[in-house]
């Protein structure tokens, strides 16, 4: 199962409007990266669906997830 598989599920499963992502991404063992000050959501969301693929990657707020630890890296040498 893809990152994007997970967090779809988990939100159906926890059926509820707050969901603390950081705990259930840290849990399953996904590497994470804050951006500082997003301000292209577009051309960093092209970036990844091309450096990653649609279904290796997912954000919530100023954090975006990945599930490899040199995605997690690579993105923040890119973006931070």
């Amino acid at each position: 199962m893809n990152i994007r598989q997970f967090a779809d599920r988990e939100r159906v499963k926890q059926f509820s409007m707050w969901i603390n992502w950081t705990e259930v991404f840290k849990d399953q063992g996904y590497h994470d990266v804050a951006l500082r000050e997003p301000t292209q959501w577009q051309e960093i969301h092209r970036w990844c669906e091309q450096q990653f693929g649609q279904d290796h990657y997912v954000w919530a707020g100023y954090r975006f997830w990945f599930e490899r630890e040199q995605d997690a890296i690579l993105f923040a040498l890119r973006w931070n």
